[in-house]
Order: structure tokens, then C-alpha cells, then sequence
């Protein structure tokens, strides 16, 4: 996987999740260029965001 493909799967993933087109901050950009400078595994980085998504998800359905 080439540099650029790592973020550009981040960035779809935060697309379908959020069944719309999301702008990605300048402060998410570099959070995500730090997962790459650490060798953080895109599988484990788009795990981590489908996690999140289903919390926000679960929380918003128990109110």
C-alpha cells in the first residue's frame, strides 16, 4: 500500500460511515499522518473508527 492510499481508505471510511461527504479537518489530516508515522496497521486504524462510529451510534439510541 502506497502512502497516499492509506489515507485516502481512512478518509472513504469516515465518507460511508457518515452516508455523506465529510470534509476531513486539517487537525484530523494530522492525527492520521501521526497513525502512519507510528505504523499503525490501516486495518487496526479503520477498526478504530467503525468502534467509534457504533458508540456514538449505541449512545444516540439509548436517549
Amino acid at each position: 500500500m502506497n502512502y497516499f492510499s492509506y489515507f485516502s481508505e481512512i478518509e472513504d471510511t469516515f465518507i460511508r460511515r457518515r452516508g455523506k461527504h465529510l470534509w476531513i479537518s486539517p487537525i484530523d489530516w494530522a492525527l492520521m499522518e501521526s497513525w502512519k508515522e507510528r505504523g499503525v496497521p490501516l486495518h487496526v486504524a479503520l477498526r478504530g473508527i467503525e468502534h467509534a462510529f457504533d458508540s456514538h451510534a449505541a449512545k444516540k439510541h439509548k436517549r
